[in-house]
């Protein structure tokens, strides 16, 4: 049905848009110079075979003897603009499993064809059809050509991770792209989200301690402190297990935003913990104090740390520093 409706539009569009260019250059006043009036005649004429050429390959394709691949191999070649509407053809004509042939023989006819905007149209279109095995196959193959993946590429795979309820796959793209330099977004969280609450919807558990800190340091991590105390309240009402690991991301979030009661009420928690807190993190934290004329808290932190750790010279520097 939607293969007949696209013919049909074609049908109606291609006289339509004939009668309104060439309505449009025979109005034009006598002043209009010739050199401009070729010009568009030609652009017109040119159109016209387009859409016609369009037209012709659809039908082709609309013909269960002869499929999309070998069509492009009898054409030797599609323009670009053809070839994506052979992509959209077969999504709306339920073919989507065709979809990574045709790409793979219509990239390999120009080499040029082998480049991030392409990959990225494939693997999101690839993700909404929920070939998921197809998206990461084209992923895989992208990075072995020496294309760093973009953002939006993992945020799909991640985003159709989720419409899938694979909560594990989500986690595992999204190490996957921290582990090349790519900072997750508020969306990639979103899909997370999403891909977690259907993970458990779906498996019949309630969320667990692992999972609560988990999703606390991400978002911890990705600066989304309202979804972090959010994940926090559940977590604690629920009295699950909190991991001094998931305290020091929280901390280190708090500290990023200089929302000071609340990183003083973690670092008391923090301290009265066994949890490792390291240099650079301590650092940070007495930053927040010079910054905010807080020099006492300086003093206050030392003796925290000399009781856990002794008088090491990060320590006497504390000292030193809330009496200057």
């Amino acid at each position: 049905m939607e293969n007949v409706m696209y013919l049909q539009l074609l049908n109606r569009n291609i006289p339509f848009m004939y009668n309104f260019f060439y309505k449009a250059l025979t109005t034009k006043p006598i002043t209009y110079s010739l050199h401009n009036s070729t010009k568009h005649t030609t652009l017109l004429v040119e159109t016209y075979h387009q859409h016609q050429a369009l037209k012709a390959l659809i039908q082709r394709l609309n013909n269960k003897r002869s499929g999309p691949l070998k069509i492009l191999q009898l054409d030797g070649d599609w323009t670009k603009p053809h070839f994506w509407a052979v992509i959209r053809f077969l999504q709306t004509s339920s073919r989507s499993t065709l979809i990574p042939q045709v790409f793979d023989m219509w990239k390999n006819v120009e080499k040029s064809r082998i480049n991030e905007s392409n990959y990225e149209k494939i693997i999101r279109l690839l993700c909404e059809e929920g070939l998921m095995e197809e998206a990461v196959c084209a992923l895989e193959e992208m990075k072995h050509t020496g294309i760093k993946p973009s953002l939006k590429i993992y945020n799909s795979i991640i985003h159709g991770y989720s419409r899938s309820s694979k909560f594990e796959d989500d986690l595992f793209f999204l190490y996957a792209m921290k582990g090349i330099g790519l900072k997750p977004k508020t969306n990639t969280y979103d899909g997370l989200i999403q891909s977690y609450g259907k993970y458990k919807m779906y498996n019949g558990c309630s969320p667990d301690q692992v999972t609560y800190n988990l999703l606390i340091r991400e978002f911890a991590r990705g600066g989304l402190l309202k979804r972090m105390e959010g994940a926090y309240k559940s977590l604690r009402s629920k009295r699950l297990h909190l991991d001094s690991s998931t305290l020091v991301a929280m901390l280190e979030a708090y500290i990023n935003f200089e929302t000071l009661k609340d990183m003083e009420k973690v670092c008391k928690s923090l301290l009265k913990s066994n949890a490792f807190l390291k240099e650079d993190l301590i650092r940070k934290l007495a930053e927040v104090y010079i910054k905010n004329h807080m020099f006492s808290r300086l003093d206050d932190l030392g003796d925290d740390l000399a009781s856990r750790t002794g008088r090491t010279d990060l320590v006497w520097c504390l000292r030193i520093l809330s009496h200057a």
